[in-house]
This record gives structure tokens, C-alpha cells and sequence, in this order.
């Protein structure tokens, strides 16, 4: 780390212009540490342009490793190269995700009230299309191949009930609701998606809701039976959550970004 480490206490302050998926990965490396050498963890998630806005505690708590009454002093960590441990496995990631990484009550509601207003039971599949500045990582994907590959997934599953779609970019999310089947078409109404290809995580106006959008397609995704994605630390982090998922990610990303988890899914994927 970057300092010392308060005895029996990880509290760590990932400050840097990432988006809210990848630092939920980052988390696991820091937690994979924690519960190698019986210690406690935090975390704050913060813009360098607003360091006193958390966008941790609003989302998420953490379960204890070791229960310490050591006082929490938050290690500042602008990289990731900061935390001493790499998660290699995705059972391993799975385990500390599911484990440590609970959802504030308040989020779990919201999950619940949304998949009961959209009536959503059985078999769902999740799309998430992550576009706008994703193209500075991996190659950009053609609306036309999701939907091709979401007829494929409907084919061969056809107790398929309903699509739950999720986007950065409004048009995506149009283009789903229109060329994605018979199928109920279902998505949430989020505070702001993007009409250019900017990305919209970095806005400081009224950030907390747009990273609150993106936590809660996140955790609503993990609840689908199906995933078709683009790379996405986000949808990652969602099948992380839950490893019988059914995953297919759409693109690979450029050799310097192709970092865990989606290295290993990437590696394991068996769909055509």
C-alpha cells in the first residue's frame, strides 16, 4: 500500500476517475489480502474533483473478516497497483464478492420493488451494452450482432419470460426495445444515459444518482439467468455475483486492458 496499514484494519480510499465497476473489482484484491491475513476492511470510492463524496457506503457495506476494534484511517489509493494482492480465479472473485460486499438495505428494496412492478419470474436475460468512451478499451460492438446473438439465446432457451436491458447510451436501449423479439422488453428508467459518446460517470453533477443507476442495473443483471454483454468491469462484477449466470461476452478487449475478471470469463467461454 501506499502507507502503513492500521493493525487489524484495511480501509482504503480508491480516489481516481474509474468507473463504479471497476472499483467494486478493486475491492477484491483488497478483501482477497484482508482475508489472507485476518484483517477487517473499508472502502471509499471518490472523483479527485469531489474527494469528500463517497460512493461506497451510499451503495454497499462490508461484511467483517475479524471483527477489529482498530480505528479506521482511509489509505488514499489512486491506482490499482497500490493493493498488494490480484484476484486470479473467478471462483475465488465470486466467493469475496458475494461474501463481503453487501448491498445497503435501501439498494435491496429497490432490486425487489423492480422485479416485482416488471412482473419478472422464471428464466430472464440481461443485456448490458457499455458503449460512449468504451471504445478507448475494447472494440466497439454493432447494435445488429446483440441483437443477433439475443435471438440465438431466445432460440435455445425458450422459456426465456423477459429481457432486462441495461446502457449508457439512450439509443441502445431504443434500438433493444424495438429489434429484441416479442419478448417483454423491460429496463430501468435511469437518472441519465448518454446521447454522445461521452461517458456520463464522470459528471459531478448529480453524480451520486448516475453512479446509484449503475449500481443497481449492476445488481439487477446478477439476477437475471442469462447475460449477453460488451466488456464491462459493470456486467463483470454482475456475473461475479452470480457464477451459474450463463455469460457471453461480445468483444474482447485491447491486449493492455484485458484485466480480471473478464481476462478469465474471456478464457472460459464456451458459447458460439
Amino acid at each position: 500500500m501506499n502507507a502503513t496499514i492500521p493493525e487489524g484494519y484495511v480501509a482504503v480510499d480508491f480516489c481516481n476517475e474509474v468507473g463504479i465497476g471497476a472499483w467494486l473489482v478493486w475491492c477484491l484484491n483488497v478483501l482477497a489480502y484482508c482475508e489472507d491475513h485476518h484483517l477487517d476492511a473499508d472502502f471509499r470510492f471518490s472523483f479527485p474533483a469531489s474527494p469528500g463524496t463517497d460512493f461506497f457506503s451510499p451503495f454497499f457495506s462490508v461484511s467483517p473478516i475479524r471483527r477489529s476494534n482498530a480505528g479506521r484511517r482511509f489509505v488514499r489509493a489512486v491506482r490499482l497497483d497500490a493493493v498488494p494482492h490480484e484476484v486470479v480465479s473467478l471462483e475465488r472473485g465470486s466467493e469475496l464478492a458475494r461474501k463481503y460486499l453487501v448491498p445497503q438495505p435501501e439498494i435491496v428494496a429497490e432490486l425487489d420493488q423492480f422485479w416485482s412492478e416488471q412482473r419478472l419470474d422464471g428464466r430472464v436475460l440481461g443485456v448490458h451494452y457499455r458503449g460512449t468512451d468504451k471504445t478507448d478499451e475494447a472494440p466497439r460492438v454493432e447494435y445488429e450482432a446483440v441483437a443477433a446473438k439475443v435471438t440465438a439465446y431466445v432460440a435455445a432457451h425458450r422459456d426465456t419470460s423477459a429481457i432486462f436491458v441495461s446502457s449508457d447510451e439512450r439509443a441502445f436501449v431504443d434500438f433493444a426495445a424495438a429489434n429484441f423479439g416479442d419478448l417483454p422488453i423491460v429496463f430501468r428508467d435511469d437518472f441519465r444515459r448518454a446521447d454522445s459518446q461521452r461517458a456520463i460517470y464522470r459528471d459531478l453533477d448529480d453524480v451520486l444518482s448516475i453512479q446509484r443507476d449503475a449500481v443497481v442495473n449492476s445488481l439487477l443483471l446478477a439476477r437475471c439467468r442469462g447475460l449477453i454483454k460488451t466488456a464491462s468491469f459493470l456486467s463483470a462484477f454482475s456475473a461475479l455475483l452470480n457464477p451459474e449466470m450463463d455469460t457471453f461476452i461480445m468483444n474482447t478487449p485491447h491486449a493492455k486492458t484485458l484485466w480480471f475478471p473478464e481476462r478469465e470469463m474471456l478464457r472460459r467461454q464456451t458459447w458460439a
